[in-house]
């Protein structure tokens, strides 16, 4: 299974937690929540969404020190959950 693609990579920070070294990211994906159902002549339709994610580091890989790293380490991420609006 690929990953999504990423449009824009909005906001990254590396923290120090218990587990080690964690990235946490927040970006826009491509097709990434539902926005038309499927119909019995169509399939469902996607569209892109602002998601956090985050990639923990291991003790051997470097610290990112660039966007393009960190473009690097966020194309890694596995699970991209979607920003909710709590209106």
């Amino acid at each position: 299974m690929s990953n999504p693609d990423i449009i824009t990579l909005d906001h990254y920070e590396l923290k120090r937690e218990p587990v080690g070294r964690v990235i946490y990211f927040e970006a826009t994906v491509a097709d990434i929540v539902q926005v038309s159902p499927a119909t019995r002549w169509d399939p469902a339709e996607y569209g892109s969404a602002a998601c956090t994610g985050e990639l923990l580091l291991g003790d051997d890989e470097p610290t990112p020190e660039n966007c393009d790293e960190y473009m690097r380490y966020a194309e890694q991420v596995d699970t991209w959950q979607p920003i909710t609006d709590l209106y």
